[in-house]
């Protein structure tokens, strides 16, 4: 796997379309500021926030609404699809030395 900025990215991907490119950039910058919650046997990854994704605007100067607007939409789309990726194919525990 490839790593950018610390995140996994899976070798196989599909194309990308060059004008979206801009939200999967923003999508992979926003994952790290995702809320990670404890569950019973791994720690979960939440949502990212819609106050993250407006502070992406300001550090960014994106100030058009219709651009917002797409951001929001893409990105929200995105992290969707991570999180049902993420639920449907959960991490095994790593084993401790006294298993």
């Amino acid at each position: 796997m490839q790593e950018e900025e610390g995140i996994e990215i899976p070798d196989i991907q599909p194309p990308l379309f060059p004008d979206l490119s801009k939200y999967f950039q923003a999508f992979w910058f926003l994952s790290e500021s995702r809320q990670k919650y404890v569950g019973m046997t791994q720690i979960i990854d939440g949502p990212i926030l819609l106050s993250e994704i407006e502070s992406y605007f300001n550090i960014h100067y994106i100030n058009n609404l219709e651009d917002r607007l797409d951001y929001v939409r893409f990105v929200k789309t995105m992290d969707r699809s991570y999180l049902k990726y993420k639920h449907d194919n959960p991490e095994k525990p790593e084993k401790t030395p006294d298993e």
